[in-house]
């Protein structure tokens, strides 16, 4: 007597196929990685750029208060008002 058996579905994953497709995964997870890495810098360099515009303006405006302060006009004004005197020959402290 011949047992004639149908043809069984059995998935059979081979090591090569399994590999692959962890290989593709895994690249795919690290591309979108270092995508989302990228793009976070590039917004970061912006913003840093920015706020360096602005520190070099705020820089200028000081040293534009700094020189109207110091100039030598505003000085003697100053100094009239504490009421400091202008020597003649003034003299020096010297280490030797």
């Amino acid at each position: 007597m011949t047992i004639i058996e149908p043809k069984k579905n059995k998935f059979k994953v081979s090591f090569l196929w399994l590999m692959i497709t962890s290989l593709v995964l895994i690249e795919a997870v690290f591309s979108i990685f270092a995508y989302s890495q990228n793009v976070r810098l590039s917004h970061e360099l912006k913003d840093a750029g920015k706020n360096i515009e602005n520190l070099q303006i705020s820089v200028s405006e000081f040293k534009k208060q700094l020189y109207a302060k110091l100039e030598l006009q505003n000085v003697d004004q100053l100094a009239g008002k504490l009421g400091l005197v202008r020597e003649k020959k003034p003299e020096y402290l010297s280490a030797r």
